[in-house]
This record gives structure tokens, sequence and C-alpha cells, in this order.
């Protein structure tokens, strides 16, 4: 099982990129506009199966906070390279929150409205220390909830950065899925190295977050 438990580095790595700077983001979509459509056109008749992976919103609450909605996640997955996400089975925003407690044994901090163990991204608006996990026994992504409070809104810069956030968390998920399903064939590392693993994944969210995700958000906006 794989699972994403690093440090806010994506919002900071975007952030020094200039990746929230709407002149920045304009320069890079008229850099990629053209792979970007050439992708869409291609995984549109290569890749029907984005439609037959279920994705669905699990137990919540009111301090339970998806910056994503199922639509967008879908819309993501049909822009990753054709085969990217073959083999999964479903998708799944959940609470987590008992995974979280129970594996981040590192962190105290516990956030004041469900007792999650989180860090406080923005005021009042907190991420858990684990923010996804993939199984490779089931093939299924998991996407755990942020918290706040249902009268706290964040700003359009920070929603921009949550939604970022998340929609990183689940590339880096669906990256475990494709270097477990196609490393036998490169013969990469073994399958016990860890660390590996994870540089990959982070490597391979990163291209995708860079190349997919930040075009994406500043073309759908919130």
């Amino acid at each position: 099982m794989s699972r994403s438990i690093h440090e806010n580095r994506s919002l900071r790595h975007f952030e020094k990129k200039g990746a929230f700077d709407s002149q920045e983001l304009q320069k890079k979509d008229r850099v990629k506009a053209q792979s970007r459509e050439g992708l869409r056109s291609t995984q549109e008749s290569a890749s029907p199966t984005v439609e037959s992976i279920p994705i669905c919103i699990g137990n919540t609450n009111e301090f339970l906070f998806f910056p994503v909605s199922v639509d967008e996640i879908a819309h993501v997955l049909a822009l990753l390279p054709v085969g990217a996400f073959t083999g999964i089975s479903s998708i799944q925003l959940k609470d987590g929150k008992r995974y979280v407690n129970q594996e981040a044994h590192e962190c105290e901090l516990l956030d004041p409205f469900t007792s999650s163990k989180c860090y406080e991204v923005f005021p009042n608006i907190y991420i858990p220390i684990i923010r996804g996990v993939y199984s490779k026994d089931t093939g299924i992504v998991e996407i755990f909830a942020y918290i706040k409070h249902p009268e706290t809104v964040p700003t359009t810069d920070q929603l921009l950065a949550l939604r970022l956030q998340m929609l990183s968390t689940l590339v880096h998920e669906i990256a475990h899925h494709q270097d477990r399903t196609t490393r036998v064939a490169r013969g990469r590392w073994r399958m016990d190295d860890e660390s590996k693993a994870e540089s990959f994944a982070e490597n391979m969210a990163e291209t995708w977050s860079e190349s997919i995700i930040i075009p994406f958000l500043h073309g759908n906006p919130a």
C-alpha cells in the first residue's frame, strides 16, 4: 500500500514557480495549448475506460471539505496518459480519520473539529498528514478529506491551492498504480524498494501537475 504522507511540498513548489499567478498561468497555457489539445483528442478516442471507474464520495459531515468534484476528478483522469489508470478499480473520497490517526505516528497535532492528525495550511483549514492511499491488492485509490469549519470560506487563491493539492494527491496515487503495474517489464528496481517507488510517484505527480492539473485549474476556476 502506497500513501501520500509528505509535508505540503506541492503548494510551496508551485508557489515558487508562480503557478498561482494568473499571468504566469496564461503564459504556461499558451506554450502548452497545442500539446494539451493533442493529448485530449488522443485520449478521447483511445481511453474509453475513464467512465468505467467508479468515483464516489463516502461518509461525510459538515467539517469535511473536498475542494474538487467527482466530475473534475474524472476530467483530470481523462487527461492523463493512456493506460495510466488502467486497472484502478475505484477512486474514493472519504473521511480517512481512522487510517490517518493510526498510521501518522510522528504527528501530534489534531484539528479542532474532527480530531484528525493534520497540519494547518491556512487559518482554520487543515489537511490530514496522510492525504491519500493506494492499495495494490484492491486497485483502490482513496483521497482523504480536508477539514474546516463550515463558516470558513477560503479565498480564491487559497481554494486554488487546495484544489491543486488534492488533484496532485490523486495523480500521486495514480503514479503509484502505474509504477506497480508496469515495473516488471521495465525491471527498474525491487518491488519492496519503497524510497525509489515514492521518488518515482513524486516526480511523476510533479510532471502531471505542471502539464495537466495547473492548466486544467486555470481553465476551470471554482
